[in-house]
């Protein structure tokens, strides 16, 4: 038996493809079935694999101590679903990134979060280019620690705007703002309800970039999304997009990207910086309307393909 597991919004949105991953599976000879995070039935007997198409971490981690197999592996999702602390990992094997900095709400002004950690992705310590090293916490984040590759400290006060906003946790886009002072990142704060979030040097190529979908250790395809009213590009924000073939320095990147983690399937961003491509976040549960639109790939039948067969 193979769950499919979705949480209720994400599936109201995604039927069709849950259902094409149904349906792939009875193909290649396995019984399948969609649950949702919200009626999970734990009284029944568990699925030998769980393809988890929800950020779910306590239902991952309770899947993966009984034995079953999780579809990404809770501890990757956990930390894709985490952009801090992708970023700290990325940063932690000399993956370029944009200058960014951890920001904490309170009342009055935005402040340097730091806090505690204890368990990293893989249960390995990030070791840094000074020797230095730190643990992840139990949901992939870490205690605050300048960018090695950031030159100066934020200043509220200074002219360091604008920057761009980014929630932790957030996904396709909704959470990410472009502020220019104090005021706006608090109205980005109260618009999100989150108590941390990433504040980013803005990429000097706004408005595109892109998504590599990656299944096992394979590149499957790219798209580029592209728009000329946001400096955000995501599709579901009202970007354009087209299938997209990586040049040799990019799939260098993307490849350099994989041989990091063990995951099944996400996408991995690329924004644009003076021409150069710089990641931007590995998104976990990764949408997939933009590549049946524009490349004519069935990611569904790849992807039961890869798992029966793996």
């Amino acid at each position: 038996m193979i769950y499919i597991i979705y949480d209720r919004e994400r599936y109201a949105k995604n039927r069709v493809f849950a259902d094409m991953l149904t349906e792939y599976c009875k193909k290649y000879g396995e019984t399948a079935e969609t649950v949702l995070v919200e009626e999970f039935p734990y009284d029944r007997h568990l699925p030998h694999l769980a393809i988890m198409r929800a950020v779910a971490p306590d239902l991952g981690a309770y899947l993966t101590s009984h034995g079953v197999r999780v579809a990404n592996p809770t501890a990757a999702a956990n930390l894709f679903n985490d952009k801090y602390s992708t970023y700290r990992y990325l940063e932690s094997h000399n993956i370029p990134l944009l200058p960014y900095r951890l920001i904490q709400s309170d009342e009055n002004k935005p402040s340097l979060r730091d806090d505690e950690g204890i368990v990293p992705y893989n249960n390995k310590q990030l070791t840094h280019a000074d020797g230095s090293n730190e643990r992840l916490s139990r949901r992939g984040r870490c205690p605050h620690r300048p960018a090695q590759n950031t030159e100066s400290t934020l200043n509220y006060g200074s002219n360091e705007f604008p920057q761009v906003f980014k929630s932790c946790d957030g996904h396709g886009g909704s959470e990410v703002f472009w502020v220019t002072d104090e005021a706006d990142i608090r109205a980005a704060f109260q618009k999100t309800q989150k108590t941390t979030a990433i504040l980013q040097a803005p990429a000097s190529d706004t408005g595109k970039d892109v998504r590599t979908y990656v299944i096992g250790k394979k590149i499957i395809c790219s798209v580029m999304r592209s728009s000329t009213s946001d400096f955000r590009s995501n599709y579901s924000l009202g970007g354009r997009a087209a299938a997209y073939c990586l040049s040799d320095e990019e799939r260098k990147k993307v490849e350099e990207i994989i041989s990091l983690f063990d995951f099944d399937f996400v996408g991995i961003d690329f924004i644009y910086d003076r021409g150069k491509p710089v990641v931007s976040e590995i998104e976990d549960v990764v949408g997939c309307r933009t590549v049946y639109r524009t490349a004519g790939i069935d990611l569904a039948e790849t992807y039961i393909k890869y798992l029966i067969g793996s």
